[in-house]
């Protein structure tokens, strides 16, 4: 009976180690369960939410969980500089730098009396330098293609007398400029650029009678011409 009470003693202690070992083996897989691996980029948006979700120090597209993320291959629209490099309407210069149309000409010179002046007047008085678009004293209308040049008390009295000139902001022509260099020894002065009429104590250079010099300007630019007083005391 001894014997049998022990036997019954060591299986009784025996299905109890094993009844405490089954209970205690769900609890442990329990514990391994509550504690998931964390991921960056496992979840929507998570690539593109400025936190850390895996808390390895590197978030968002940073993070190697986030490499092919939509939120990471989507760059185009940083890296594409297209827009900010195509700089075409910048460097395309062409309407800056083709001045032709807005650009001037300049006309320079020296203006030589040729012949005697006429007695009637001191031979002092103003001489000037216009530019037309055609001859002034023919039948087409021509306008002033330049800003007159003008020297006060110049003194013609004798042959020989010399001055210089210069016409600035010439609109540049398809065709030769007249040039009319007249010497008005009138006081008050009568020449006007817009309606030249010389008269008799006045000095002027022809090529003939009533054609005036001309010069082609068809470019901006500097261009130098002298001219000559070759003719006194005509009235047109």
């Amino acid at each position: 009976m001894l014997f049998v009470s022990r036997v019954s003693g060591l299986f009784a202690l025996g299905f109890v180690v094993l009844v405490f070992s089954a209970c205690a083996l769900p609890q442990a897989d329990g514990d391994d369960d509550t504690s998931p691996a964390l991921y960056e980029g496992d979840e929507p948006g998570e690539c593109a939410d400025g936190a850390d979700n895996d808390q390895d120090g590197l978030f968002d597209c940073n993070d190697e969980g986030c490499q092919g993320a939509p939120d990471c291959e989507d760059t185009g629209d940083d890296d594409d500089t297209g827009d900010d490099d195509d700089t075409g309407d910048d460097d395309d210069t062409g309407d800056d730098d083709d001045t032709t149309s807005g650009a001037t000409a300049t006309l320079s010179g020296r203006i030589t009396s040729s012949v005697s002046h006429v007695a009637a007047n001191d031979g002092v008085g103003t001489l000037w330098v216009v530019l037309y678009s055609s001859q002034p004293f023919s039948e087409n209308p021509s306008q002033v293609v330049g800003l007159p040049a003008s020297t006060a008390f110049a003194d013609f009295s004798v042959a020989g007398a010399s001055y210089g000139y210069e016409i600035t902001d010439i609109q540049p022509q398809g065709s030769p400029i007249s040039v009319l260099v007249l010497f008005d020894d009138s006081d008050p002065l009568n020449f006007t650029p817009a309606g030249p009429n010389p008269d008799p104590d006045d000095l002027l250079e022809v090529v003939s009678l009533p054609t005036l010099p001309e010069i082609l300007i068809d470019s901006a630019g500097n261009y130098t011409r002298d001219f000559s007083l070759n003719l006194a005391g005509v009235t047109h």
